[in-house]
């Protein structure tokens, strides 16, 4: 991998799905239903229907799991743009791009070559191939949101056959590189996907940010890693007197570990975050707490008296260190973020960071050594 691969553009189209929450709120007395139209496909993906679905039913973007493939699609549109394919506007899937790639080829890419990660690929992509869930995508025009199936996906075996939900009874076909029948082998994995996420980006119209290839996996190499250090040295000190124990040992919270999939999503949307409001300028990146929590990592921010916001200590605390920590190891990154300025105190109001990538419109004296638009490491 280049230099110049080690990075991807995320656009703003994926960083305010993956952060926006339109859950609905119950409220008191009979409530009354509200309906999306949502399109219905079979295994095959043709179009079969389309259903109004109660809107309390239909997830947030960051909440279907999807997070190997859609790092894999910002890679793509990033670094072979060549490859998206743009079905006409007679085609049953119009309102999707379509990419192909070898399934052993595709593997080893969203995983970023990491051992360990296969199963959890496996798992993501059998369960976005036997039901293409809806969610809430913002729309391409910035009108609002609708309901749609973000990624739909076809799998090929080497003689071109598509398969249906019912070829592939076991993970184990996903995570096989041999088959003793060519016949039988997944050979070319094909992923639709939603138009809005990506067209504007593709079509240069759209602000994008920097982050790093492989991304998600990366979090999960080095929150596992950190998971099982952790679990070690809590075993090693397991003789010794709970008040001398160090809080920094436990779980984020309540039995939450770092290597489990939602926290490591939250470590994604955190970055994501700060990326959102990074004016590109400074090393100083603004933010609101609360609305950081909100966004992020909702179960730590008690919101029950909407005049009086508090964060739940001590979980908000060990997420942000932990996901501060964890960060910082992933390679290709635009920017660190220094702990050293109130990342763990729930009371600041901006992140300190380091940048790697001087953006093209800087205009201050931080680093003037460098030239714009240049890796700095």
């Amino acid at each position: 991998m280049t230099k110049k691969e080690k990075h991807v553009k995320v656009p703003d189209s994926v960083i305010n799905a993956s952060l926006n929450r339109l859950r609905r709120k119950k409220s008191g007395g009979a409530r009354k239903t509200e309906v999306e139209t949502v399109t219905i496909f079979d295994s095959s993906k043709a179009v079969l229907d389309t259903k109004n679905m109660d809107v309390n039913k239909i997830r947030n973007f960051d909440e279907v799991g999807h997070e190997y493939i859609c790092g894999w699609l910002e890679s793509m549109c990033t670094h072979h743009p060549e490859y998206i394919y743009k079905p006409g506007p007679d085609d049953q899937l119009s309102d999707y791009y379509m990419v192909a790639s070898k399934f052993d080829i595709f593997k080893k890419e969203a995983t970023a070559g990491l051992s360990g990660q296969t199963v959890r690929l496996a798992k993501e992509v059998y369960r976005v191939f036997s039901y293409p869930r809806p969610c809430y995508v913002p729309k391409a025009d910035g009108s609002g949101y609708k309901a749609a199936p973000p990624f739909i996906i076809v799998l090929e075996t080497a003689d071109r056959r598509a398969l249906s939900v019912l070829d592939i009874k076991r993970l184990e076909r996903l995570q096989s590189e041999d088959s003793p029948d060519p016949k039988n082998k997944i050979d070319i994995i094909k992923i639709y996907f939603v138009k809005d996420l990506f067209q504007n980006f593709l079509e240069n119209q759209e602000r994008w940010h920097f982050s790093a290839n492989g991304f998600y996996p990366h979090l999960y190499h080095f929150a596992k890693e950190e998971q099982e250090n952790a679990e070690k040295i809590a075993r090693e000190a397991s003789a010794m007197e709970e008040n001398e124990k160090s809080l920094y040992l436990k779980d984020i919270a309540k039995g939450t570990r770092r290597d489990d999939g939602r926290v490591i999503s939250a470590y994604k949307r955190f970055y994501y975050y700060l990326c959102k409001h990074d004016n590109r300028e400074g090393d100083k990146i603004s933010i609101n707490i609360f609305d950081l929590f909100r966004e992020v990592a909702p179960q730590f921010l008690d919101e029950r008296n909407p005049a009086c916001l508090r964060l739940r200590r001590p979980g908000s605390t060990y997420f942000l260190m932990s996901a501060v920590r964890i960060i910082n190891k992933v390679p290709g990154i635009s920017f660190t973020i220094d702990l050293k300025r109130g990342a763990d105190d729930p009371g600041f109001s901006y992140f300190k960071i380091n940048r790697n990538y001087i953006p093209k419109n800087y205009k201050g004296a931080l680093y003037p050594d460098a030239k714009k638009g240049a890796w700095r490491v």
